[in-house]
């Protein structure tokens, strides 16, 4: 079951809901293929026709752009391979299309700049909803 969290910027107007983990569509590695970037998906594709899997791990995770601010909800799939070879899909920005996507916490709000006014410390996490 997933967690939706919604942050809140306690100097402007700034407040947006993200949904985090994973519901019951992502039981299957394709369900979760679908889910990642085209690129990410072409990787992983030649990956498994050559690589027996091992194991996989997928979920949404809080991002924060260190280029445009901007914070989002992003799908994450790692893979690990036979030959201990591992693979994580790309993190791309949805708003300036970078890969300078840096994973955070809810808890970790309060350290980054708000994506409106850019004040740092002024951000909130709260625990929003559960989703399946």
């Amino acid at each position: 079951m997933g967690t939706g969290i919604r942050a809140r910027c306690n100097d402007c107007w700034y407040s947006r809901s993200f949904m985090l983990g994973v519901g019951m569509h992502h039981s299957t590695l394709e369900n979760c293929i679908g889910c990642v970037n085209k690129n990410s998906q072409r990787k992983i594709n030649d990956l498994l026709t050559s690589n027996e899997l091992v194991e996989y791990k997928f979920e949404y995770v809080l991002a924060h752009c260190q280029s445009c601010f901007t914070l989002m909800d992003r799908p994450l799939l790692k893979l690990t391979l036979a030959n201990n070879q591992t693979y994580q899909s790309d993190l791309v920005c949805k708003s300036c299309r970078r890969k300078q996507l840096k994973v955070i916490e809810p808890s970790e709000l309060e350290n980054i700049p708000c994506p409106s006014c850019r004040k740092t410390g002024a951000m909130k996490g709260e625990n929003d909803l559960l989703w399946d």
